[in-house]
């Protein structure tokens, strides 16, 4: 049901169907549903890269820093505090972590 009411705010909002890696004007992620994990062939929760991703965690930290992945069982902090911000332009600090250039 959550699936199909993001896809729905996403065609709404002029995206097609099946345009994986190339330019939309959306694309909305469920990062995270609750503790839950979910891995169906339309579905992988939690987001399988989000742990990957500057852009994701920093403003994630701004409102769960203390959440834990529910597969790697680390906090947003710590997964923040792992992965390459270069690109990602903040002013100050975020959640106590320096996350300018």
């Amino acid at each position: 049901m959550l699936l199909a009411m993001v896809k729905g705010i996403e065609s709404k909002l002029g995206r097609l169907p099946k345009t994986h890696n190339l330019p939309r004007p959306i694309d909305i992620d469920i990062l995270f549903y609750d503790d839950q994990v979910i891995s169906t062939s339309d579905l992988v929760i939690p987001h399988p890269r989000l742990h990957e991703r500057a852009f994701v965690l920093i403003p994630l930290i701004e409102i769960a820093p203390d959440l834990v992945h529910p597969v790697n069982k680390h906090t947003i902090r710590a997964l923040l505090k792992s992965v390459n911000k270069n690109g990602v332009a903040l002013f100050g600090k975020i959640g106590g972590i320096k996350c300018t250039k």
